[in-house]
């Protein structure tokens, strides 16, 4: 599926029908009534990014021109920290920042104290000075 994203043309990668197929509705409808391939709840994971990638605040330099806005990050759970998810894609935390809010990475951090999660990687201050714009 194609659209288009600052005058840019992207490609979403929609899963096959197997994927997004689930056991309780099977269950609950059968087989004769699938699941769709493309969900509108993904639509808002999709506006945020195709935002993202027009405007906002960047503090490191990437590839794909990617921003910040902090202003929607409690709404998001801290996917609007766009930038520097994209700055260090492996980071548990996309604020990076102990004032930047991300209830995502609050989260994670919930799961690694009741050892759920372990092995959460965030970069070093060190690493993160090392990439910012303006330094």
């Amino acid at each position: 599926m194609l659209f288009f994203v600052c005058g840019k043309t992207a490609v979403v990668e929609v899963f096959p029908q197997e994927h997004t197929t689930h056991f309780l509705h099977e269950a609950l409808w059968g087989k004769e009534f699938p699941l769709p391939a493309y969900s509108p709840s993904t639509q808002p994971n999709k506006i945020i990014n195709s935002f993202l990638h027009c405007f906002g605040m960047s503090r490191f330099e990437t590839e794909e021109h990617s921003h910040n806005f902090g202003p929607i990050a409690l709404l998001t759970f801290g996917e609007s920290w766009h930038n520097n998810h994209h700055a260090f894609p492996g980071s548990a935390s996309f604020g990076l920042e102990w004032y930047r809010l991300d209830p995502g990475y609050w989260f994670i951090k919930l799961l690694e104290v009741l050892h759920l999660a372990w092995d959460v990687k965030v970069p070093s201050t060190e690493k993160i000075q090392l990439r910012l714009l303006n330094r």
